[in-house]
């Protein structure tokens, strides 16, 4: 038995579409779903699955909560999956075999991104994607179940930042193609979110016909749904580089100090700015003064009309 974990946010449509195709495959191929959001304390209850409760920021402490929320001593490992990622049973098939009585992460050289604004299928390659995941769990207990370093605390280059943490432990990572096994991970993009929709035109183009049947039909629903689905307001680049200093300003969902300055990264202080948490140091938001409207005259008097 292995353990599929699956961090979700926003886009609730598309999320609750991914979590009940894989409720229908949990039974066929063994595994535990585990889900973990922000989402309200009872969302694990209406969906039917193990959920673990989590803020969404930073991402890296997120993964890391579910991964703590999956420690079971029968299961072979996690396979990692996004809301918005469709994993065929030919890989499901494949997770199901492997052990996880050894110490190493497998990930895969390809993905399919597919985007419903426009039903656009291209396939990319990077020689380690990061959806499709698998840590074994001699590797998880030799980290405690953490993804990242204690210090980690991003939402940006997670990639990055998890094959150094397994690696500074000893723990051999395994490149796997698709190909090898005929299998197939597709990349749904609604929207902006961990990577950029424009992604699907970084690969070459793939008829949708080649994904399995069962997979199209998903894909068909989508499409549908998609017009339906809340869309995000778009954020104001900011075009920052480097380090920067913010100052925060009072936010009920933040926790930073009114006030006080803080040294983030160029990507971090973009998402604070534009979720109203901070602004760059000296240059502080003019206040709006709110409009006063004069005092209303009381009606004067008609005379009376003499008899």
């Amino acid at each position: 038995m292995f353990t599929l974990l699956v961090p979700i946010w926003k886009r609730p449509k598309l999320t609750e579409r991914v979590i009940n195709y894989y409720k229908v495959r949990q039974k066929k191929f063994g595994f535990r779903l585990v889900v973990v959001g922000s989402e309200d304390e009872d969302y694990g209850k209406k969906m039917g699955v193990d959920y673990v409760h989590s803020d969404n920021y930073p991402v890296s402490r997120k993964w890391t909560n579910g991964a703590k929320g999956c420690i079971d001593t029968s299961s072979e490992g996690i396979l990692m999956a996004g809301s918005d990622n469709y994993m065929s049973d030919e890989l499901l098939t494949y997770i199901g075999s492997l052990k996880g009585n050894t110490e190493y992460c497998l990930q895969w050289k390809e993905c399919y991104f597919y985007r419903c604004s426009d039903t656009k299928l291209s396939l990319w390659s990077s020689g380690k994607m990061g959806v499709g995941r698998f840590f074994s769990r001699s590797a998880l207990e030799k980290v405690d179940y953490t993804l990242f370093t204690q210090d980690t605390k991003e939402n940006n280059a997670l990639d990055h930042h998890v094959h150094t943490h397994f690696r500074s432990h000893g723990v051999e990572w395994i490149n796997k193609s698709l190909f090898d096994i005929d299998a197939y991970i597709i990349d749904v993009k609604y929207s902006d979110n961990l990577s950029p929709h424009a992604i699907t035109d970084a690969g070459p183009v793939r008829d949708v016909s080649i994904l399995p049947t069962y997979i199209q039909k998903e894909l068909v629903i989508l499409n549908k749904l998609f017009d339906q689905e809340p869309k995000e307001q778009k954020v104001k680049r900011l075009n920052l580089k480097g380090m920067q200093v913010i100052t925060a300003i009072k936010h009920s969902a933040s926790k930073m100090v009114p006030g006080r300055d803080y040294e983030v990264s160029d990507e971090l202080a973009e998402i604070l700015i534009n979720k109203g948490m901070a602004h760059l140091k000296g240059q502080e938001p003019k206040k709006v003064e709110p409009k006063v409207e004069a005092p209303k005259e009381a009606p004067k008097k008609k005379p009376r009309a003499k008899k």
